[in-house]
C-alpha cells in the first residue's frame, strides 16, 4: 500500500466556542450506536468498537483528545469514515487527536461535495483514510468539498491510489484547500504555517 503524509501546521487566533444550552460532551468510550454531534458539542475519549460519528450540518464541534480507530482495529466495522460531516462544519482541535477511517476506501474525515470543513484551534490531528482514500476529504470515486485550515497541527495521510492527495481526492482541481503557502508538491511532507 502506498502512503503519503502531509503535515499542515497552522497558528491562528483562538475563536471562542460558545457552548449552547443543549451542548453535550460525547465520550467515545461509551458510544454504543451511531451518534450525531450538534453545534457546541465536545467529542472526547477513545472509541471502543466502530460506531458512526457524524457532525451535523452547520455545527461547530470540539475534538478533545479523541482516538477513533487509532490502531486500525475496526476496519470493516461499517461503511463510513472515521468522522462524517453532513455539510458545512467546523472542527476545533484541543489536545492530541487521532481519526482514522473505519472502512476501506473511506477517508478519515469525509467532507461532502459542495460543503466546507474548517479546522481551527491549537490542538493536533493525525488523520488517515484506508484503502484508496484521503485523510480528509473523499476517496476513490467519492467527491469531496473544500477544506479550510485555520489552526492546529494536522498530519493527513492518503493511501493507495490516492496517496498523493492526503487532504482531498477524486477531483483535486475542483476542490479548494486554503492554507497560506500551501505547497502542491504532495510527494513529500508538507509543512504549512498559517499566519494568525
Amino acid at each position: 500500500m502506498e502512503r503519503m503524509k502531509c503535515v499542515v501546521v497552522a497558528c491562528a487566533a483562538a475563536v471562542g466556542l460558545a457552548a449552547g444550552a443543549f451542548a453535550d460532551t460525547i465520550n467515545l468510550a461509551t458510544v454504543t450506536k451511531p451518534t450525531v454531534a450538534k453545534n457546541g458539542d465536545v467529542i472526547k475519549g477513545t472509541m471502543v468498537g466502530g460506531k458512526k460519528i457524524t457532525i451535523a450540518k452547520g455545527a461547530k464541534v470540539t475534538l478533545k483528545d479523541v482516538k477513533i480507530n487509532d490502531k486500525f482495529d475496526y476496519a470493516d466495522a461499517g461503511l463510513y469514515a472515521g468522522i462524517t460531516c453532513e455539510g458545512n462544519a467546523t472542527i476545533v482541535l484541543e489536545g492530541e487527536n487521532v481519526v482514522n477511517s473505519l472502512e476501506y476506501d473511506y477517508p478519515g474525515i469525509f467532507v461532502p461535495k459542495g460543503s466546507t470543513l474548517r479546522i481551527e484551534g491549537f490542538g493536533r490531528l493525525s488523520v488517515q483514510g484506508l484503502g484508496n482514500a484521503a485523510g480528509i476529504g473523499g476517496a476513490y470515486q467519492m467527491d469531496c468539498g473544500n477544506i479550510v485550515i485555520a489552526g492546529g497541527t494536522i498530519e493527513a495521510t492518503g493511501t493507495g491510489n490516492v496517496a498523493e492527495y492526503p487532504l482531498a481526492v477524486d477531483d483535486p482541481d475542483g476542490i479548494t484547500i486554503i492554507a497560506e503557502e500551501y505547497n502542491p508538491n504532495r510527494f513529500f511532507r508538507i509543512r504549512v504555517d498559517v499566519a494568525p
